[in-house]
């Protein structure tokens, strides 16, 4: 059908109105049935005037290359124009932008256009610029008058950039539902030039459109970000090497999050990517994988398999490898780290909380070993702790409960050496007492600063000692702390459970005063742990159970108190240091399970 002839047609429909001359041509009429198609089609949607919709149609046929539309098109472009006026300067604007390419000439490109343009009322020329240039930009690079279709979700994603637009274009790779933090910020031009350096290899390599589809919804969003301004070119030659390892088909394992985090380890050494043995790993994802049906679990599970795989080669620990994938290292684990993966050795590294030995650092690169999966929990200082405890006692059990009782790191070394000494002389789980006797130690030696020699003072001695001393604890001045002094708080309210007919309840002690009290009422040292609280990272807790007396008057009577460091409970123990009753435990775990606590 030709576009000249509707211009014609046109032309005079809008300056006579329907008082044509009789006599039409046959392609004349078949305009003028096509035009009343269109004109009926909007009749049925609006009692508005079609007369200026089909003007800005003529001006927009006469001032650009955009063929004649469809029908269907056309009121589609209707429907768009009642919007936002501003749709047909978005368009000729496309079209100029577009120059001397074969699109400018398709129908199925301009139809993919209109089909998902999407300008609300606030929107024109202007701030819709920055998305026209870019879906420009990859026209020219990607599509053909063939191919056009094949990529419909590029004109999704980019001219729709709603909620909606770009759920229906995340949707069909299942990326989540987080969509809102997809949206591209149209605020600055973007930079496309980068990304092309990796399309162009994608072209070369055959890739699927999905292939560039999938790289677009995850990459487009963050090109303005300093990732791409600073390191754009690094990081896209990080991708294509990655690619050389894993192939494109492992491609939608990866979103922009876990690329990021590869790129991480590979900006600092990108020879630990040759070790690897890629089949191993795709076969360990398969296996894990299983078709599970959120992807966001696929993501989680094949950069998680690559990085374990990574630091084992590279024979870096496996406490690295898990507090790397969550994001929980410290900024001196961080470096750590980044000295392994460049190849150095912990063994020179000099802000460690204790001296490492080679063997150490072996044994701990070389983990589980001895060790079980349940064992290898927590940060990567926990992990050379324990370690270290092992090393010297060769007692894993032993090694876990008294690693609870260690709680600032810069005194490892010491708690360290004194396990060691202590175990030499017999003390071990079963003997019981252990978090006693390493009060009694931690006041004697950091509150004190007293010197205890191990190598003369036997278990039998410190253990009486311990006993003399918590006679001595009745006297309240002895504490160490004169007056009122406020702990820091925990964060959460009291907590209420009613078991078998009973009601008790769990509640943070906030000031020394209640530790004195809460000591002096079950006879153990808590009353010695404000400076716990102060200095290490301590919390106390008291499970109590509320009672009404003859007065009706509601009664706390105390059951049991919990010390809680590192969001861990480090110990739980009754009068006299009494271990926990069955329905205490019960109790204490479902406040654990609310608060998220660990054991």
């Amino acid at each position: 059908m030709s576009k000249q002839f509707f211009l014609s047609l046109n032309r005079e429909l809008i300056l006579y109105g329907y008082n044509l001359r009789l006599k039409l041509t046959k392609e004349e009429e078949r305009i003028l049935n096509y035009r009343n198609g269109i004109r009926a089609a909007i009749k049925r949607e609006t009692n508005l005037s079609e007369e200026p919709f089909f003007d800005q149609l003529q001006s927009m046929y006469e001032g650009s290359k955009i063929p004649l539309l469809s029908s269907s098109t056309s009121f589609e472009l209707f429907k768009r124009y009642s919007r936002n006026k501003a749709v047909f300067s978005c368009l000729i604007y496309l079209s100029k932008k577009l120059g001397a390419s074969k699109l400018v000439d398709s129908p199925v490109y301009w139809d993919l256009v209109i089909q998902h343009i999407n300008l609300n009322a606030k929107d024109t020329l202007e701030s819709k610029k920055p998305a026209l240039n870019l879906l420009v930009s990859l026209s020219k690079k990607l599509l053909n008058t063939e191919n056009t279709e094949r990529f419909i979700n590029l004109f999704k994603f980019i001219l729709n950039n709603t909620t909606d637009g770009i759920y229906a274009c995340l949707q069909r790779y299942e990326l989540g539902v987080n969509i809102r933090g997809h949206q591209i910020n149209w605020a600055e031009p973007i930079a496309i030039k980068k990304l092309f350096h990796l399309f162009t290899y994608l072209q070369k390599q055959n890739a699927s459109p999905a292939a560039f589809e999938f790289l677009c919804i995850e990459l487009v969003p963050h090109l303005n970000e300093k990732l791409f301004v600073e390191e754009g070119d690094l990081f896209v030659d990080f991708i294509i090497q990655l690619y050389e390892y894993i192939t494109i088909e492992r491609l939608f394992t990866l979103n922009f999050q876990k690329l990021t985090t590869l790129y991480s380890i590979y900006r600092i050494n990108p020879s630990v990517f040759e070790k690897v043995d890629y089949e191993v790993i795709n076969k360990k994802f398969e296996d894990k994988w299983q078709g599970k049906a959120l992807d966001f679990y696929r993501f989680h599970v094949y950069s998680s398999i690559l990085i374990e795989d990574l630091f084992r080669s590279w024979g870096i620990s496996i406490y690295f490898t898990c507090n790397f994938i969550s994001g929980k290292l410290s900024y001196s684990e961080e470096q750590w780290l980044n000295e392994l993966i460049r190849g150095g050795n912990l063994v020179y590294r000099k802000d460690l909380p204790f001296t490492v030995s080679k063997k150490l650092a072996h044994v701990f690169n070389t983990l589980p070993g001895s060790f079980d999966a349940s064992s290898i929990q927590g940060t990567v200082t926990d992990g050379l702790i324990k370690t270290a405890l092992f090393e010297h006692t060769g007692d894993l059990n032993y090694v876990l409960y008294v690693h609870r009782f260690i709680r600032n790191v810069n005194e490892s070394e010491f708690w360290i050496k004194t396990a060691m000494f202590l175990h030499r002389q017999g003390l071990r789980v079963e003997t019981g007492g252990i978090g006693e006797l390493f009060d009694y130690i931690r006041y004697q030696v950091f509150t004190l600063n007293r010197t205890i020699d191990f190598s003369k003072k036997k278990l039998r001695n410190l253990q009486q000692d311990v006993e003399a001393w918590h006679v001595e604890l009745n006297n309240a001045r002895r504490y160490g702390h004169q007056g009122l002094v406020k702990l820091p708080d925990y964060g959460i309210t009291t907590y209420s459970h009613e078991k078998q007919g009973k009601h008790y309840i769990i509640k943070q002690l906030k000031t020394n005063k209640e530790l004195i009290e809460e000591g002096a009422a079950l006879k153990h040292c808590v009353g010695l742990y404000t400076s716990h609280c102060l200095q290490n990272g301590s919390f106390i807790f008291s499970l109590r159970e509320l009672k009404v007396n003859e007065k009706e008057e509601t009664e706390e009577i105390r059951c049991v108190t919990i010390e809680l460091n590192r969001n861990r409970i480090i110990q739980k123990k009754g009068q006299y240091n009494r271990s926990c009753k069955a329905f205490e435990l019960a109790i204490i775990s479902a406040w654990m399970r609310e608060h998220k606590i660990a054991c």
